[in-house]
């Protein structure tokens, strides 16, 4: 029997001022004081040293890892506590006196001459994980700056862009909406109030929409200059680093050509009228005069379904079971962990909504505020499939068990894609099954479309912001934006839309095309897996497996996958368009 409760942060600390916290901090303290002892020995640097200097790495890495990541989660657990906020800050200027006590060594072993870097690469002990570290610190060399300016960085980190996203959370975590629906009073959060987005009627829709939007719009003055700083911090800092712009800093990180990701933003571009074609449908099964923007996520049929947790759970392991029982068994493990916290954010400005992976040995933490909707039981199974993928992946080390962007979506886009499988195939009710299938097409649209625009965006606000842009500039260019995608005109309160948008602020920017990218790999792979059943899943299990341990493109062209050309992403958009017509034929 699973209920709704918070998480049990014990498996990594008790409260920030345990004994085992300061055991910690002071363990930490040792290990850096060691690894600081090579500094003075890099010239004549012996083959097992350079291991156990890697090794050492790696422990140092995995306990600051679980601190930070605790002090996150308590933060984000309760976004009010000022002692969790507290706490939070601490550890990011231990984390920036980490950083700058240890980068020498990444930054001696990054301007070695060839020749030597490959003595070290065959010292006995290295592993592969070890070897893809140490070639990918090496490939992105020429972005390394010296020791003073890295540490300076490091440094400004912590009250800069780190600051500014803890900032943001703060003042929109408190947001509280007080809405009437059908006689009934409630005091929302912001993603409580999402539910109304999906009410079958217009003007509650409409009534939550604005509700929301004004709202970020009376603190846009405030917004805005956090987002426009985190802006020009990310250009100057790539700007000194050599990028040759602010989105390379991602992808040449991730390697990830340019052109796979413009390759993947075109076809986006190009299979708009899909999506347009699929508004038009929906108008009409909604039985809109005129079909806008409050109607992006309108049900075509008033279903009055409720899913307890319970019910929701035991739904998702049963689906999880019924692709691959070793994958139900990781779900199940997640479910039984108590690393999940489903209960409702309202009381406590909880932040929800997403899975971390803290270290390979560590089972990962989920947040979502469960509502019995068939919507929040996708975002759950969402969540359990981030989590299946660090589980997955745990074989590997601190540094390459969590996935590269590009991947990091696969294994939850596909848990959505099985349950919404699943329910289609045993649906009866035609209204219902025909509301399902709009709604996997509305999700398909958020997804990689609605992404992909995102990405676009950013790179036009970041050019407006580089040429001196005020806020109502990024507006204009937000709203314009989302009338290319509708094909026709759009309220214009939804230039404000941007500002509530928590990719642009909790991330280093442009991650939102991973989201396209997986949405697009994982209707390719779950098309696949149709055809072929079993034979399917053991590649499948490869690709999250692998973790970040390989480039994404090695990853995926291991399983025979190749994402080099449109015909690839155009694979995705086809089978999207065949659900459109699916769709039309049930009018």
């Amino acid at each position: 029997m699973y209920g709704q409760s918070g998480w049990d942060l014990s498996d990594l600390f008790d409260y920030p001022e345990s004994p085992k916290v300061e055991d910690t901090i002071k363990q930490i303290k040792c290990l850096v004081e060691d690894y600081s002892s090579l500094r003075d020995k890099l010239d004549n640097l012996a083959q097992e040293d350079f291991v156990n200097q890697l090794r050492l790495n790696e422990k140092l890495t995995k306990a600051f890892s679980k601190l930070s990541i605790y002090s996150q989660l308590l933060f984000r657990q309760d976004t009010s506590s000022e002692k969790a906020k507290s706490f939070m800050l601490k550890m990011r200027q231990f984390g920036s006196e980490i950083n700058n006590k240890t980068l020498f060594f990444n930054l001696w072993w990054a301007g070695l001459d060839n020749e030597t870097a490959e003595h070290y690469l065959s010292s006995q002990g290295l592993n592969d994980d070890m070897k893809h570290v140490l070639y990918d610190s090496r490939r992105v060399k020429q972005y390394n700056l010296t020791e003073p300016e890295e540490k300076i960085i490091n440094m400004k980190a912590a009250t800069g862009a780190d600051a500014l996203e803890s900032l943001y959370t703060i003042i929109t975590s408190k947001y509280r909406f007080n809405i009437a629906v059908d006689g009934k009073k409630e005091k929302l959060t912001g993603a409580e109030l999402l539910k109304y987005f999906f009410h079958p009627k217009h003007e509650i829709r409409k009534k939550a929409y604005n509700m929301h939007l004004k709202r970020y719009a009376k603190d846009a003055d405030v917004i805005g200059e956090i987002y426009k700083n985190m802006v020009i911090d990310l250009r100057n800092e790539s700007h000194l680093k050599g990028y040759p712009s602010p989105m390379s800093v991602r992808t040449i990180n991730e390697d990830l050509p340019d052109e796979v990701v413009n390759s993947l933003l075109d076809s986006c571009s190009e299979n708009i009228s899909i999506f347009q074609k699929f508004f038009e449908l929906k108008k009409e099964l909604c039985g809109l005069d005129k079909f806008t923007r409050y109607d992006l996520y309108a049900p075509m049929e008033k279903i009055n379904k409720e899913i307890e947790y319970n019910e929701g759970v035991n739904y998702i392991l049963k689906t999880l079971d019924e692709f691959s029982p070793d994958i139900g068994n990781l779900g199940r493990k997640l479910f039984d962990s108590n690393h999940i916290d489903s209960e409702s954010g309202t009381a406590r400005n909880k932040v929800s909504g997403y899975c971390w992976a803290v270290s390979p040995d560590t089972i990962p933490f989920i947040s979502v505020s469960y509502d019995k909707s068939f919507n929040e039981l996708s975002i759950l199974a969402h969540e359990i499939g981030h989590g299946i993928h660090g589980l997955l992946a745990s074989n590997h080390d601190i540094f390459t068990f969590d996935a590269a962007s590009p991947l990091a979506e696969t294994a939850s886009i596909f848990n959505e894609l099985l349950l919404l499988d699943r329910t289609l195939s045993e649906e009866n009710n035609p209204n219902v099954k025909r509301e399902i299938l709009a709604k996997s097409i509305d999700n398909a649209y958020g997804t990689i479309t609605r992404q992909a625009y995102f990405v676009r965006f950013e790179k036009e606000a970041h050019e407006l912001i580089k040429n001196g842009a005020e806020l109502e500039d990024i507006n204009k260019a937000y709203l314009s934006n989302v009338r290319e995608q509708f094909g026709h005109d759009v309220p214009e309160i939804f230039k404000n839309e941007w500002l509530r948008i928590p990719h642009f602020f909790f991330t280093i920017p442009f991650y939102c095309y991973s989201y396209s990218f997986g949405q697009l790999l994982s209707m390719s792979l779950f098309n696949q897996y149709k055809k072929e059943g079993e034979d399917f899943i053991q590649p499948y299990k490869n690709i999250l497996s692998a973790g970040g341990s390989k480039p994404p493109i090695q990853i995926l062209s291991d399983e025979g996958i190749d994402i080099s050309s449109e015909k690839f992403w155009q694979r995705g958009f086809d089978m999207i368009k065949d659900m459109t017509i699916s769709l039309e034929n049930m009018i």
